[in-house]
């Protein structure tokens, strides 16, 4: 990686999307990968280019005209991004150095996917609620925490151990794996945490109606039937529509239940009341966890605080004046958005 060149983290990304700051996304990987799976948000505007034809620009002296050509402008803030960093990583500095607020995602896309935000619940210290919100898909898991025991509702696999870890931290161990339903647009994480935590699998008791494997060692859990975490109770409660099988579970808590209902809401919410509305999500087609939120279709011309672009001591180099103050911009910026994240806290 060039340490020149500005960066942003996956999860400086996410807070500046979370956070609505008008941010275009410059994708360089191979088209169908771009057309499987990219960032989206209602502040993101989403541009595929061939890194190819980016680098052809930095020897011919063509970047500002190229970057032109893709509707980029020098007032934009411009994230690069690539499978995992390193290509973007070079086209964010070829913009750099020609005038544009461009900085590199650390790690690319593949880092965007290894991201899981965690966020507590408000509400009582036992039972204790953790949602987990995956920015890449919009997928949401949560942990409840009662005593010394645990159960973690519609587990992603790929973030098994991460369950386990945060259950020990509370204190507790992992008594149950739960999905609310079959899940057609992911890969369950049901099994692959019970295995490593020895945890009881549960399932709704007609998931093998849609297709579950028999042979997999796991409790239907029926209509009604509870949960006993520690202290507390997860109780059953149908909700067919999104499956048939659907099947959400309250918890009663002093002062509010709370209802974990898989899929059955059309939307990724924080657990923070004084967070901004959460956005419309839908499904598309791609390997992984598919549910995130729809893109923008307009575009946003004021200047708002964004992501920070963290930088590295600059190499003092004929060229690198733009990318330094390029990353000078993106630090005032992050500097007032933190503040203002911090006013509002």
């Amino acid at each position: 990686m060039n340490e020149t060149v500005p960066s942003v983290t996956p999860a400086e990304l996410d807070a500046c999307l979370r956070a609505g700051d008008p941010v275009v996304v410059l994708d360089v990987r191979a088209r169908d990968e771009f057309e499987r799976w990219h960032v989206t948000a209602p502040s993101v505007e989403t541009r595929h280019a061939s890194h190819a034809k980016f680098v052809a620009a930095g020897v011919t002296g063509d970047v500002a005209a190229r970057a032109r050509d893709l509707g980029l402008d020098q007032s934009d803030r411009v994230v690069v991004v690539c499978g995992h960093g390193a290509a973007s990583d070079e086209v964010a500095g070829l913009l750099a150095d020609a005038g544009f607020d461009a900085a590199n995602l650390t790690g690319g896309m593949a880092a965007w996917a290894d991201l899981l935000v965690a966020t507590p619940v408000p509400g009582p210290d036992d039972p204790t609620v953790v949602q987990y919100r995956r920015p890449s898909s919009g997928c949401l898991s949560y942990l409840v925490v009662s005593g010394d025991e645990a159960a973690v509702v519609d587990p992603l696999r790929a973030f098994a151990g991460r369950y386990a870890a945060d259950a020990a931290d509370h204190g507790a161990d992992v008594a149950f794996a739960v999905d609310t339903h079959v899940h057609a647009d992911h890969a369950s994480g049901v099994v692959a945490l019970a295995a490593r935590t020895d945890a009881t699998a549960v399932l709704p008791a007609r998931a093998t109606d849609r297709g579950l494997d028999r042979s997999v060692d796991a409790r239907l859990l029926g209509p009604d039937e509870t949960l006993a975490v520690g202290e507390t109770t997860l109780a059953a409660v149908p909700l067919p529509g999104h499956t048939t099988e659907m099947t959400g579970l309250r918890l009663d808590r002093e002062g509010a239940s709370v209802l974990f209902c898989g899929d059955s809401a059309s939307s990724t919410p924080s657990p923070d009341p004084t967070s901004r509305p959460a956005t419309t999500a839908r499904r598309r087609s791609r390997p992984a966890c598919t549910r995130r939120s729809t893109t923008g279709s307009s575009r946003s011309r004021t200047r708002r605080s964004c992501c920070r672009a963290t930088t590295r001591r600059p190499t003092r180099r004929p060229t690198g004046s733009s990318r330094r103050a390029s990353a000078r911009r993106a630090t005032d910026r992050c500097s007032a958005s933190t503040a203002r994240r911090s006013s509002s806290a």
